[in-house]
């Protein structure tokens, strides 16, 4: 059978004991000022921190991303073209520049290329090179190509 429980402010609404929970709410401070004064005829003010325009926030974010991103960009352009310039006037003042002897060994190594000739390559011993031949690269293709092909009809 089921018991009622008589509630009274001592034994709580649980019946542990505790005070029970009364649902009022607490008296209203002084107002500090007439502008924060809500009396009952007047309806209270919005919260005024909490009033954000959100379309506005985010506008304000993305431009200043996007200002961010050009300003990088900026900068690294300017960058690389002051770093071209200045790689490029180097070149121009140095004899031995790398980028200007490796465009001048390459330039020759295809006129040999094409018209073939004689090379001079470093020797195993310390000072002393050995000289190579090189055919045109029509004409070693030409012998390849034979040669290649006479070993195929062989191998059959």
């Amino acid at each position: 059978m089921a018991e009622k429980h008589a509630h009274s402010p001592t034994s709580g609404s649980h019946g542990h004991g505790q005070p029970a929970h009364v649902h009022t709410t607490p008296p209203h401070h002084d107002p500090v000022d007439q502008w924060h004064d809500h009396s009952h005829d007047v309806k209270p003010q919005h919260a005024h921190s909490e009033t954000v325009n959100s379309g506005v926030v985010l506008a304000v974010g993305t431009f200043l991303f996007v200002l961010i991103v050009v300003a990088c960009v900026i900068v690294y352009a300017f960058y690389i073209g002051a770093t071209t310039r200045t790689l490029q006037a180097r070149e121009r003042t140095t004899a031995d520049a790398p980028a200007k002897v490796f465009r001048e060994f390459k330039g020759e190594s295809l006129v040999r290329l094409e018209s073939g000739g004689t090379l001079q390559i470093p020797a195993a011993e310390e000072g002393k090179t050995k000289p190579i031949t090189l055919l045109p690269i029509k004409d070693a293709a030409k012998t390849v190509i034979t040669e290649y092909s006479g070993k195929v009809t062989a191998g059959k």
